[in-house]
């Protein structure tokens, strides 16, 4: 069984995503800050038992290193995302920070524990 790690798991095609994994017969771990994501897109997830794990973090923070070295997933779905136009223009510094510096050490992270 392969595990999944899907950040923005609780945002609209993160949940989607982490239900079609489940349905197929994967172990999925998502992650979501829920400042856009909601767990009531979970429900269908959350039924899986324990082939589901969801994590409330932010992807910048060092729990989520925590979090890749316990799971150590076999593959990454990276779909966290601070979203929309407007939102970036009125913080770039906040946009900058999730989109470059939380990338970034969702892909640090993938590398230490050698996930695809």
């Amino acid at each position: 069984m392969t595990t999944f790690l899907v950040t923005g798991g609780a945002g609209f095609i993160g949940s989607h995503l982490s239900d079609r994994l489940l349905a197929e017969g994967h172990h999925v771990v998502a992650v979501d800050d829920l400042t856009t994501g909601r767990i009531a897109n979970l429900g269908e997830a959350r039924s899986y038992g324990k082939e589901f794990t969801f994590f409330n973090m932010d992807i910048r923070g060092d729990g989520i290193a925590q979090l890749f070295e316990r799971h150590e997933p076999d593959v990454v779905m990276h779909l966290a995302a601070q979203a929309g136009v407007r939102p970036s223009l009125g913080d770039p510094t906040l946009d900058a920070s999730v989109n470059v510096m939380g990338t970034l050490n969702v892909l640090e992270c993938a590398i230490r524990v050698g996930s695809r």
